[in-house]
């Protein structure tokens, strides 16, 4: 017995993901089933921001989210491995899990919809995801996403997958037929890093053919071409600079620390959405709305991942937490002068204030800090054109 436990929904596809991997590994654990409407103290208390299962509890120590599950697991126990080797095919398998999610919000517009255009609407969706996968992800007609054998991409997609099929039956349907934050990710990991690299600008609003090529899924930057190959997806770039080159490494070498900074380099995607909203809000409401949703986030974070004063998320060194967290920061802090709005506010989260003030004074990231009023005229434009949108 490996000391495992899971608390998770039978019948939940991120519990699944956790499920089929330690059978795969081969792992014994104890399954510890939830009522989704009456969480468990103890669930309540192991996952004290999400509230939500799969928490894998190893030792006594609760690990959060599926697949950062998954990766702890196949990183502790590597018999019947289902992450790649090489760095550049691990860094494509994170692409695919990580777009995987994409897949998620068509699931509840399918369920909730009821006329036939709302079922139509919800399906087309779905389509549109699944001809990605089709023409870039399996078009050299391989057995599994993995090869010959089943990897994380298989996991993350498989166990949408099952639940699409279950509700064709329920639904009756037929389903199978520029300067920014994440840039800033990269640039900042390959200075940490001494690496020299060719920067090529791109026009927000007439992107090139080649990062078109590049990236055909999102046709989004940040896009990282390493010996021809291109990467994609700020924080799988930042996995795979680190990964390659060890010096000054951003990610953890203990599993469970490697496993909480995945977990908060994923929350702090939950500070994206807050962004427009704050550029769209014109009367004093919205804006007040919109800056409440940005302080419900800094709380998590003053709460349950500063709270012993560390100087950096990593402790006494930057990690991929700060990398992640700080580029978001960098672009409320700048949205604060365009909306005439006080967001990082120091009485009310000065563990934060403290935290970016160490941050953006690192030698390195203060060296290739961007300047606030360029920043300012580069975001003006894209403000105006969301409002003008909007």
């Amino acid at each position: 017995m490996e000391d495992l436990k899971l608390h998770g929904f039978w019948y939940s596809p991120f519990t699944m993901r956790v499920v089929w991997t330690l059978k795969l590994k081969g792992l014994s654990y104890e399954n510890i089933e939830e009522d989704r409407f009456n969480k468990s103290p103890q669930l309540l208390e192991y996952n004290p921001v999400h509230k939500k299962t799969p928490v894998l509890v190893h030792g006594g120590k609760p690990i959060c989210e599926s697949m950062i599950i998954v990766q702890y697991i196949d990183e502790l126990w590597p018999q019947n491995s289902l992450v790649p080797h090489d760095s550049y095919e691990r860094a494509q398998a994170r692409f695919w899990v990580a777009y995987s999610e994409q897949m998620v919000p068509a699931l509840p517009a399918l369920i909730q919809s009821n006329s036939a255009e709302e079922k139509e609407k919800a399906v087309q969706k779905a389509w549109e995801n699944f001809k990605v996968l089709e023409d870039h992800c399996l078009a050299d007609k391989r057995k599994f996403f993995g090869g010959d054998k089943i990897n994380i991409v298989d996991i993350a997609i498989g166990s949408f997958f099952v639940f699409f099929v279950t509700i064709e039956d329920l639904k009756q349907v037929k389903i199978l037929v520029a300067e920014n934050p994440f840039t800033m990710r990269v640039v900042w990991t390959l200075k940490l890093k001494g690496l020299a690299y060719e920067n090529i600008e791109e026009d927000r609003y007439n992107k090139s053919p080649q990062l078109l090529e590049y990236n055909p899924v999102h046709k989004k930057t940040p896009v990282l071409v390493h010996g021809g190959k291109p990467i994609c997806e700020s924080m799988i770039i930042v996995q795979y600079i680190d990964e390659l080159w060890p010096q000054n490494p951003l990610v953890p070498h203990d599993p469970y620390d490697r496993a909480q900074a995945r977990f908060w380099v994923a929350y702090s995607e939950q500070l994206v959405p807050a962004l427009p909203a704050l550029i769209r809000s014109t009367t004093p409401e919205e804006k007040e709305k919109a800056v409440e949703m940005i302080w419900g986030n800094f709380k998590v974070l003053e709460d349950h991942c500063l709270a012993d004063k560390r100087k950096f998320f990593g402790g006494d060194k930057i990690n991929m937490v700060d990398i992640a967290i700080g580029s978001l920061l960098t672009v409320f802090v700048t949205a604060e002068d365009i909306k005439q709005v006080k967001i990082l506010v120091a009485e009310k989260f000065p563990l934060i204030h403290l935290w970016f003030d160490n941050f953006k004074n690192a030698p390195v990231i203060k060296e290739n800090f961007p300047d606030r009023e360029k920043m300012v005229a580069t975001l003006k434009p894209i403000m105006a054109r969301m409002l003008a949108s909007s």
